[in-house]
């Protein structure tokens, strides 16, 4: 999946959907202005990024490291300008880039401090859990030469 279709998929069907938990939890937080962050990394840096960095407490990283993820996801990070903190992101997507229908290509949603997870196809999201962290750090460990 290219990056046009990663952002068509993040205005049409995330932001675009009123249903979709990322989309409520967006406009319960009221986080506007908002800048958004479209990068491919691979799923191993990913995990150690998030899983190894102290701030991150263990209810979230239990849930990270348990996702089954492909080997290369794309992460959409938001991050609110008015009350952005030491690069700190509100906002985390992770879509599969492999998948061809929309429901199954969203795997994580995390919006100031609740997460929801898809584990199975068709729409298949678990239920919405909160955790002890509110923002997080900026990911910095993209892909940055093919």
């Amino acid at each position: 999946m290219d990056s046009y279709r990663v952002r068509r998929i993040f205005k049409e069907k995330i932001i675009g959907d009123k249903n979709l938990f990322f989309t409520k939890e967006l406009k319960k937080y009221g986080v506007y202005p908002l800048v958004s962050r479209f990068l491919i990394t691979t799923s191993n840096a990913f995990k150690n990024f998030y899983c190894s960095d102290a701030k991150i407490k263990l209810d979230l990283k239990l849930i990270l490291d348990s996702l089954h993820l492909p080997r290369f996801i794309w992460l959409v990070e938001l991050i609110n300008v008015n009350k952005s903190i030491n690069n700190q992101v509100v906002g985390l997507l992770i879509l599969d880039p492999n998948t061809p229908t929309f429901p199954d290509t969203l795997l994580f949603q995390y919006i100031n401090g609740n997460c929801q997870v898809n584990t199975e196809s068709s729409n298949g999201y678990n239920e919405e859990k909160s955790v002890s962290i509110k923002t997080l750090p900026r990911y910095t460990q993209n892909l940055n030469l093919f």
